[in-house]
């Protein structure tokens, strides 16, 4: 008993960690052209460098200039593409699209599209023309895995003429993540945490009929236990289900 315990706590412990994950961050990018300004080079990367724009207000006061915070392709008035390469191509979640707070014009308009890796041809997701929402504030383009269930490994981001200023996109897998089953090649979706074993209360039963004698606790049962100790080992909540993953 003692050692089911401590098995149930370790993995409690590790999953107290769970969350999706912003495979856009550190993702391999490119855009039309580098807006060369104030000293220095808008790159592609640094849409993708972390630094968004609740950090820019918090450090800068929304001085984007002084922030090198923000990618800017202005490549004339022609189309401005800005891409990147996923770290982890997966079933889609979420996107969020945040531009500067000071300027609109830069990201007005401006289009998502989606690349499967299965190298089909790009699917356009969003169309702000369309939408009309205020690109002065972070615009979230959600529900993705219900509507495009495919695995993607590339994200675009267009405007029909420059310049394009992008101050971090990030891209949420439709999955969640736990370090210790990463390691074991395990991919765990928020439903069969959270879904799977609800108002089961007869499975623990079956579970300890199956067990051989002597054996360790299998992953589908660490999960179950670690639901059920998680909040009795100090942190925060083993998973919840929030509205928006990345703090808005």
């Amino acid at each position: 008993m003692k050692i089911y315990v401590i098995w149930i706590i370790l993995f409690a412990r590790f999953l107290t960690v769970c969350g999706q994950v912003n495979i856009a961050a550190g993702g391999v990018t490119s855009q039309t052209l580098d807006l060369d300004w104030a000293g220095y080079l808008w790159t592609s990367d640094k849409a993708v460098d972390g630094c968004d724009t609740a950090a820019i207000s918090a450090n800068f006061s929304s001085a984007y200039t002084a922030s090198r915070c923000c990618s800017c392709s202005n490549g004339g008035a022609g189309q401005q593409t800005w891409t990147v390469k996923l770290t982890t191509p997966s079933v889609l979640s979420t996107i969020v699209i945040e531009g500067r707070t000071d300027i609109a014009i830069q990201l007005t308009g401006f289009t998502v599209e989606i690349q499967p890796v299965s190298g089909d041809p790009p699917i356009q997701i969003y169309d702000n023309a369309v939408t009309g929402d205020q690109v002065t504030r972070p615009i979230r383009i959600e529900n993705l895995a219900t509507k495009f269930p495919i695995v993607i490994e590339r994200v675009n981001v267009k405007r029909p003429q420059g310049p394009l200023t992008l101050c971090e996109v990030k891209v949420f897998s439709g999955h969640i993540y736990c370090p210790i089953f990463m390691k074991l090649g395990q991919k765990i979706h928020p439903d069969d945490i959270l879904d799977k074993f609800k108002n089961d209360a007869g499975w623990l039963k079956n579970m300890a009929a199956r067990r051989v004698p002597g054996g360790p606790p299998s992953l589908k049962e660490l999960v179950v236990l670690a639901k059920i100790w998680g909040p009795r080992v100090p942190g925060p909540p083993l998973v919840s289900r929030p509205e928006h993953v990345d703090g808005y």
